[in-house]
């Protein structure tokens, strides 16, 4: 395999012009996302991100007039998605999420290219296109893990490429991708270590030509990149009056009531960690194949060792939280895609067209087709269909407000109104813990003494500025409910007081504020 940049060119993709190989990838992605681009709705956690992004349109500020935990710039770029496609747009939001993935592809392109040819490049595209979908549709979601998987290989790209300067002052943008992907999904952040271990691996000296003064200038300025981004984001962020709201929601809100100590934490991982080997076997047998294989490798052993250390560290950001959740095993696909890249590079060759070969191209081709027939049987239901939407939708002003009492923040969207408190799901207001095992069971784990201190007072205030004239009871789907109303006296002294009961479904209650207590 020739080194690329080492003195001899890539070798070209086998197969055609760059620009049909272009086709060809956008192609594939298109397939393989469809669902996405046909859901009539929002998609797993979207629907949190675009309720906190209108808030931000209608003037909000985060983490003031809206709550999440997720960092600050996840909720910037779905505000710039809706301002460019609209608020209700969800095919634009989705094409948005599409071509974030192409951009992805894009770069591992560059960097498959840096690995040892065009080829490789393709073959790690290819290959994210196809297993970023796994699964479950969830994982077609425009969400943080897809989001912060392009600042991350942006980062890599800048590393591995080739410079002319010993200086490498690319490497202080380098050192900012993961600082600005941490801003997307906290995990992200983890991507600088492999990025500061490379640029000081001796292999990457010999390389290049370098002396180990070098390496040391080069990983001082990746730490000065990485330092960089986060100053100037906490420089915007007080500017905007948030920054102590954004640190506490983005870091200091996040503990781990299950961690590696408890028996949940390896429940999760083990049945989570089982779910992404079988269904991503043929990606995960290619990367094993492909670290067996030197030969592949040659005149790239220093970024071979830092694409597993970043699927190393990636596993740790997956795991960090104790929750397990499938998406969140996108992280882990760049660094996989990657190394297996070569290895099936080398298989799509003709010279290397065995049995096998032909054998492990069709399972990766039927895996396509299997996570696309799988995702089109999940698409979520078109927003605003449920009987509850279509009430409010008949019956309220565009002016009114709704609060929903569960973790439906989907409801915003499909009664088209705004949230009437900046909690727009009841986690800071019940203590409730994000995939916890017991979330449905009032006989385990009392949440009371992780209610946010002050929540309730914030939600009086909320109310008073702009009273919910729907209030939707999602507890009452489940019996018997973890947190019922009548548990919470101001919430339920509100209801018995000013509000009547306008529907029962299986999914909840609503009630509609009396027309005395407007």
């Amino acid at each position: 395999m020739s080194e690329a940049g080492a003195g001899e060119a890539p070798a070209a993709f086998p197969s055609g012009s760059l620009g049909q190989t272009a086709l060809v990838l956008v192609a594939v992605l298109v397939l393989t996302h469809l669902p996405a681009l046909l859901t009539p709705g929002t998609i797993q956690d979207e629907a949190v991100y675009v309720v906190a992004a209108r808030e931000l349109l209608h003037g909000g500020k985060l983490y003031i007039d809206v709550i999440d935990r997720k960092p600050p710039l996840l909720f910037y770029v779905y505000a710039a998605v809706l301002r460019l496609f609209g608020p209700a747009n969800w095919v634009g939001l989705h094409l948005a999420g599409v071509a974030w993935v192409l951009a992805t592809m894009g770069v591992l392109v560059a960097l498959g290219r840096r690995l040892g040819s065009v080829a490789t490049g393709v073959a790690s595209a290819l290959l994210y296109a196809v297993f970023q979908p796994f699964y479950e549709v969830n994982n077609l979601a425009f969400n943080g893990e897809v989001l912060m998987n392009l600042p991350v290989v942006i980062g890599f790209w800048l590393a591995f490429r080739r410079s002319r300067s010993q200086w490498r002052l690319e490497l202080l943008a380098a050192g900012a991708m993961p600082a600005l992907g941490f801003l997307l999904k906290q995990p992200a952040g983890i991507a600088g270590l492999p990025l500061g271990i490379y640029v000081l691996l001796p292999a990457y000296r010999r390389s290049r030509g370098l002396g180990w003064r070098h390496s040391l200038l080069h990983a001082l300025w990746l730490c000065v990149g990485f330092a960089a981004a986060f100053g100037a984001a906490g420089l915007l962020l007080d500017r905007e009056g948030i920054l102590p709201q954004a640190f506490y929601w983005s870091v200091l809100d996040h503990d781990v009531p299950y961690g590696p100590l408890s028996a949940v934490f390896w429940h999760r991982a083990s049945f989570a960690t089982l779910i992404f080997l079988v269904f991503c076997a043929p990606l995960v047998l290619g990367t094993w194949q492909s670290l067996r294989s030197p030969a592949l490798w040659i005149g790239r052993q220093a970024e071979r060792t830092a694409l597993l250390v970043l699927l190393g560290v990636s596993a740790i950001g997956v795991s960090a939280s104790g929750r397990f959740f499938v998406y969140y095993y996108i992280q882990l696909l760049p660094p996989l895609c990657l190394i297996a890249a070569p290895y099936f590079a080398e298989l799509w060759d003709a010279r290397h067209r065995s049995a096998s070969a032909r054998f492990m191209l069709g399972w990766v081709a039927l895996s396509a087709a299997v996570f696309l027939v799988t995702d089109l049987v999940e698409m979520p239901p078109r927003i605003g269909t449920s009987q509850a939407a279509q009430y409010v939708r008949r019956s309220a002003h565009p002016d009114d407000r709704a609060f929903v009492w569960g973790q439906y923040p989907r409801f915003y969207l499909e009664a088209g109104l705004r949230p009437a408190t900046r909690y727009i799901t009841f986690f800071p207001l019940t203590g409730y813990i994000f995939g916890s095992p017991y979330n449905r069971d009032p006989s385990h784990e009392d949440t009371t003494n992780r209610i946010l201190p002050g929540a309730w007072q914030h939600l009086m205030d909320d109310f008073a500025a702009h009273p919910p004239r729907y209030i939707l009871d999602t507890e009452q789907a489940y019996y018997p409910p973890k947190y019922p109303i009548a548990h919470f006296p101001y919430l339920r002294d509100l209801l018995a007081r000013d509000y009547r009961l306008a529907l029962m479904l299986p999914g909840g209650a609503l009630y509609e504020r009396r027309a005395s207590a407007q």
